[in-house]
């Protein structure tokens, strides 16, 4: 994840997967002490709604603090936002290209 000299080993486990629905990450291996990520989806009308709910815990000591800085609240809202612009234009490309279903973005529907 990232870019050097950013880049930040991580590894996740998908689990409870609901297709159609959902589906949680769990880190394995990575910068947090623990991480457990739930993306969720629901239909609203013809359009998908996308979010998220995250469970953290920050390592202690310089790790920690690397940590804090990178996944705070106003960080992972820049991600979120980020993934949701990414995942509109992602869209539009494909129906312009006349392939591809509609998925939704954070919290807003596609």
């Amino acid at each position: 994840m990232g870019h050097a000299p950013l880049a930040i080993g991580w590894r996740a486990l998908h689990q409870d997967v609901e297709p159609g629905r959902g589906f949680t990450d769990v880190q394995e291996c990575g910068p947090m002490r623990r991480w457990v990520h739930r993306h969720q989806y629901r239909a609203s009308g013809d359009r998908t709604v996308v979010g998220d709910s995250i469970w953290l815990e920050h390592p202690v000591g310089a790790r920690g603090l690397l940590t804090r800085i990178l996944f705070s609240r106003p960080a992972l809202a820049v991600l979120f936002r980020y993934r949701a612009f990414a995942t509109k234009r992602a869209i539009r490309r494909r129906r312009r290209a006349g392939s591809g279903e509609a998925v939704g973005t954070h919290g807003r529907a596609a």
